[in-house]
């Protein structure tokens, strides 16, 4: 009988992967690759009928379940290794039980006529239950791994199922298994690989979990969900599998279930049977021998500490070698025992459910988080945005990063009020970045866009707030989703650097000098143009009001002397004096000087003088802030 350490909702609960498949197959096909080695000789994972690494020096290929179970309970398992780069582990001991079935060998069994593979999860049913079930379908450890191989070529050790074969892409491969209490009688199970996070209610049914594992409502199967059973004699002689998947509707075995694949006619799926002799895609063994050692503490039912005969149960499948199964997140496994039919016809999935232990896998969980190069740029300058992908439980995250950004009105508003940069709005920055793995963090990938200059052509829009967008797209394979970010850290503003004005009226009449300058310190842009800075005299009127107006308006009426200048630029500020020694004044009359600078850079603002400068000799600045008309 099954047991789920800890409450619902704690880190115990999690030790328990789904366990075996076990179930018997009807003669279907095989998913068998020529040429390619099986799912047992990977490399990367011994099923050869024990759980103790033949190599046990850390760092060292293969695994076996003794790492597993010490990388998981982070304890003695006989080694002090862990695996070699598994996106995925985990490993339960049923004794290990909840407070309500302390002491007993059995806890959780299945209940109800609604618990059955073919139906939904809202229609299964749980019990606590201190014993009854034969020791042969009593579960007492669990285990898993699971792998992102590398292919090689079309006869390599991992086969991705590509076609053709594309040795840039991984393939994923599971592997599981199970100690059982007695190995009186054939041993079968199945196992659940479920997308959705799936717990257990106080009352007895099952139920959808959120991220702190609390029950949120029914639980519910997902459209590729899958089913794999096997049944397995005493001695592991005979060996069938069958492999399914739950479909929205349209199933060939029930409405909801749909065949992938079996044993052949007269065949085995034993690991390193002759039939397929080579690339079987799933296969499974059962230990050989009486005394097999156990790398934990184990008692089964005769008070064996070591494995009897046919009580350690390991099994392997390539997931590549099935259609879109590779790319899937397993978040929950439920590892089943299951009635016995005694032939092969028991390979359905409509047996009776016995004992079950239900775990949390691989969460497959990704996101994304992207940050400026600055918060605050000025027009005409140019800005990056770098993201950082970050994956839980399917190892390092691959594939690429899209970056958009958008101009002020460009921008939506989020709930708070704060602009955000949500699809499809924006421009594309650049092509996708490939991800870089982070050398200190294995769950990190990171990518850095193209540079942008708002204001340019490729990129309008003025001053405000622009925003990135980040998307993370998944590489080919990959168990991670799509994940975007357009909060408001992906924002930053454009400014426009004021200019100001100082001008001062020389000794001798009429001259004048004006000292342009940046606001902040920084350097002025460079404007050849003769006309950069442009001085102007007022006094062909015979009254001041008439040569003020003259002046404010800027025209040649009046205007009896002009001198312009460049600006040379690369420094803060800059000052220029007119020459004049042409013009005279009457000594009655009271003139305007106007001086005009333009700056020649979307950057820096343009400045005028406003006339304020008259004929007696005296300093001022330019009131502003402003522009000129």
């Amino acid at each position: 009988m099954t047991r789920i350490v800890g409450r619902r909702g704690t880190p115990h609960r999690r030790w328990f992967l789904l366990t075996t498949l076990l179930a018997a197959a009807a003669a279907v096909t095989v998913f068998a690759v020529a040429g390619a080695q099986a799912v047992h000789d990977t490399g990367a994972f011994e099923l050869d009928g024990n759980a103790v690494s033949t190599t046990g020096n850390a760092g060292t290929k293969p695994d076996d379940w003794d790492r597993v179970c010490h990388q998981v309970l982070n304890s003695d398992c006989s080694t002090t290794a862990n695996t070699n780069g598994a996106t995925g582990v985990a490993f339960g001991d049923d004794r290990t039980v909840t407070p309500e079935c302390a002491g007993g060998d059995n806890c959780t069994v299945f209940t109800g006529g609604g618990s059955k593979d073919p139906s939904d999860l809202s229609s299964w049913n749980w019990k606590t239950d201190s014993g009854g079930l034969p020791a042969k379908d009593n579960l007492q450890q669990g285990f898993a791994a699971r792998y992102s191989l590398p292919g090689t070529n079309a006869t390599g050790n991992c086969p991705n199922g590509t076609n053709p074969f594309d040795p840039t892409v991984n393939c994923s491969v599971v592997y599981f298994g199970s100690t059982r209490v007695a190995n009186n009688g054939d041993a079968q199970q199945g196992v659940w690989f479920l997308q959705n996070r799936v717990g257990l209610n106080p009352d007895g049914t099952f139920c959808a979990l959120d991220t702190a594992n609390n029950c949120t409502g029914p639980a519910a199967h997902k459209a590729g969900d899958v089913l794999i059973v096997s049944d397995f004699s005493t001695g592991g002689a005979t060996a069938l599998i069958a492999v399914y998947k739950w479909v929205d509707s349209g199933g060939d075995i029930s409405t909801n279930i749909q065949s992938l694949g079996g044993t052949p006619a007269g065949g085995t799926a034993e690991c390193g049977a002759t039939t397929p002799a080579t690339g079987d895609p799933f296969c499974g063994i059962v230990n050989p021998t009486a005394g097999t050692t156990s790398p934990w503490p184990f008692l089964d039912k005769s008070g064996n500490t070591n494995f009897d005969t046919g009580e350690l149960y390991e099994a392997g499948i390539n997931l590549s070698q099935f259609a879109g199964l590779a790319s899937e997140c397993f978040a929950t496994i439920v590892d089943e025992s299951r009635a016995s039919a005694g032939n092969t016809s028991a390979t359905s999935p409509f047996a009776t459910l016995k004992d079950f232990i239900i775990s949390s896998f691989q969460p497959c969980t990704s996101g994304i988080q992207t940050t400026p190069q600055k918060s605050t740029i000025t027009l005409g300058q140019s800005i990056s945005d770098s993201a950082v992908v970050t994956g839980t439980g399917a190892g390092t995250p691959t594939g690429t990063v899209s970056f958009s950004v958008c101009n002020p009105s460009q921008t939506t508003n989020d709930a708070s009020g704060n602009p955000t940069c949500p699809a499809p709005n924006g421009t594309a920055v650049g092509s996708p970045v490939q991800l870089i793995a982070d050398p200190s963090d294995p769950t990190k990938a990171n990518a850095t866009s193209a540079s942008i200059t708002p204001g340019s052509a490729a990129y309008p829009g003025g001053v405000g707030t622009w925003c990135f967008r980040g998307t993370y797209n998944p590489a080919a394979g990959s168990q991670y989703k799509t994940a975007t970010d357009a909060t408001t850290t992906e924002c930053f503003t454009v400014l426009q650097i004021d200019t100001k004005i100082s001008t001062a009226q020389p000794a001798f009449y009429p001259n004048d000098s004006a000292t342009v300058g940046s606001s902040d310190g920084s350097n002025l842009p460079a404007n050849a143009s003769p006309s950069a800075l442009v001085f102007s005299l007022y006094a062909g009127a015979a009254d001041s009001a008439t040569n003020l107006a003259n002046c404010n308006a800027g025209g040649a009426t009046g205007r009896v002397y002009q001198q312009s200048f460049a600006i040379t630029g690369g420094s803060p500020t800059e000052t220029h004096s007119t020459t004049n020694a042409s013009v005279t004044l009457n000594s009655s009359n009271t003139a305007y000087w106007r001086v005009v600078y333009t700056t020649g850079s979307p950057a820096y603002t343009d400045r005028e003088s406003k006339c304020v400068e008259a004929v007696t000799h005296n300093t001022t600045d330019d009131p502003g802030p402003g522009t000129k008309p």
